[in-house]
């Protein structure tokens, strides 16, 4: 991730970033993760957040399963959403490949 933020800092576009990171991680210049990693994001919109005391209100959870050069027939899981909230796998077959689970919004 650092990587990508660094690339991005140097003003490359979104696809720029994929193909530098892509091109590294085959090379083995980008080391990447051989297990799965797990990253949980807990976002809200701006106006649900107090900077003053850190609260969030009416927040969401998203959970984002690492797993390098993944694919859908290696993971069994579908390339799209089937349902919401369902599992599937996000870039499947790169350096990216991720398993993105979302659920549903209560609000």
């Amino acid at each position: 991730m650092a990587r990508g933020r660094e690339l991005k800092a140097q003003g490359k576009t979104f696809q720029q970033v994929f193909d530098i990171r892509e091109a590294e991680a085959k090379s083995g210049k980008l080391k990447m993760s051989k297990q799965a990693a797990n990253l949980q994001v807990f976002s809200a919109a701006a106006e649900n957040y107090n900077p003053a005391t850190g609260e969030i209100t009416k927040g969401h959870y998203r959970y984002v399963v690492y797993i390098p050069w993944a694919t859908a027939a290696s993971t069994g899981l579908p390339a799209k959403p089937e349902a919401a909230g369902m599992p599937w796998i996000m870039d499947p077959g790169t350096h990216r490949a991720h398993i993105m689970i979302d659920p549903p919004s209560k609000d």
